[in-house]
């Protein structure tokens, strides 16, 4: 693979998290057999700010020889842009000649082989989207330093095919890679309107028309880290590693009424190599 094959975007909006970036990049930049075209998408940084991220850029990447580009989304309200921040990375990844698309949030890491594992499924059929299984991490960030506690198979991802996400979202933003060469930009938006969820949305709009991947599901390539102490809230997702707090309506609850709204009644198409049930079968054997 060259550097021009695939996109891996980032999206990053709190300048003081920016050790959490730098874990995140170095994660980037250690992956082996594959060329990486990073976009970093900022969330309203004045000129300084981006200095400061684009100086980081260059310092983890220039080992690996991986090439990046800044995108500094334009702020005045304040507001969380976050779906506008991934529909950015999107519109220039389609702009390029790249043929896969990737997305890892700041906070999380890949282990080295990841992104080869999730391109190597495309060798073997016209899939729009491979996964692989990722474990959640419960760490403690303490004095710019990373401690792991504990580690759960939470989602269960290596167990799973896509249509179990008719019934909910299991796939962590970088546990999963779009083969943009066979799906059409249209179908990679995210809603602006949802305020949790909107990966959820874009994975129901792929998996109930195109065929899904799911050779490496079983693959650990990665971590959802979820933080003990750290200045400020990094986690959109409440920790699966605390007591659950029942909250009655909210963002969560808004975003899934309005997702069963936009894709129940669609039924999902099935395609050749979408097998699990059958290799569940062989596994009992």
């Amino acid at each position: 693979m060259s550097s021009d094959d695939v996109t891996v975007g980032i999206r990053f909006h709190d300048i003081s998290k920016i050790d959490l970036l730098e874990r995140c990049l170095n994660s980037v930049a250690g992956q082996t057999h594959a060329g990486v075209h990073v976009i970093l998408s900022c969330q309203g940084f004045d000129a300084a700010n981006v200095a400061t991220v684009e100086c980081l850029l260059a310092a983890t990447l220039k080992l690996s020889g991986f090439a990046y580009e800044i995108i500094n989304v334009a702020n005045p309200d304040k507001l969380d842009l976050r779906s506008k921040l991934l529909n950015t990375i999107v519109d220039h990844h389609y702009g390029s000649s790249r043929r896969f698309l990737a997305f890892i949030d700041y906070d999380d890491i890949w282990f080295s082989h990841a992104i080869s594992t999730l391109i190597d499924s495309f060798n073997y059929g016209p899939f729009a989207l491979s996964y692989a299984d990722i474990h959640c991490a419960n760490l403690l960030y303490y004095n710019n330093s990373f401690y792991v506690k504990e580690l759960r198979d939470v989602y269960s991802i290596s167990r799973k095919s896509k249509r179990d996400l008719l019934s909910e979202n299991f796939l962590p933003l970088h546990s999963y890679m779009f083969n943009t060469s066979i799906l059409d930009s249209s179908i990679l938006h995210y809603d602006t309107s949802l305020e949790v969820l909107e990966d959820y949305d874009v994975l129901l709009r792929v998996i109930l028309t195109n065929p899904v991947s799911g050779l490496h599901r079983k693959e650990l390539i990665g971590l959802y880290n979820f933080y003990s102490v750290v200045s400020g809230k990094v986690n959109t997702t409440p920790s699966i590693f605390e007591p659950p707090v029942v909250v009655v309506g909210g963002p969560w609850s808004k975003a899934r009424t309005q997702i069963i709204q936009k894709h129940s009644g669609y039924p999902i198409k099935e395609y050749f190599g979408e097998q699990w049930e059958l290799d569940a079968l062989s596994n009992q054997g």
